[in-house]
């Protein structure tokens, strides 16, 4: 998505009826973490815990205490 408004940017400053020439990615995108996610996870946890916290029930979809609607 970003490279979407990156490249709308760039047309609107060119001013040109055409988009620009943009460069394809060549599809190998970001490398996966060498932990294997394990500090994401972490992070995730954490903000769920303190998320808690603050808002008290869980907002977690996944999760199958929150409160249903």
């Amino acid at each position: 998505m970003a490279l979407g408004a990156a490249r709308q940017a760039a047309w609107a400053l060119a001013r040109t009826p055409t988009p620009p020439a943009w460069p394809r990615p060549d599809g190998t995108g970001i490398p996966a973490p060498a932990d294997g996610g394990a500090a994401g996870e972490t992070v995730r946890n954490a903000y769920a815990r303190a998320r808690t916290q603050v808002h008290g029930a869980s907002t977690d979809c996944r999760d199958p205490r929150r409160p249903r609607p």
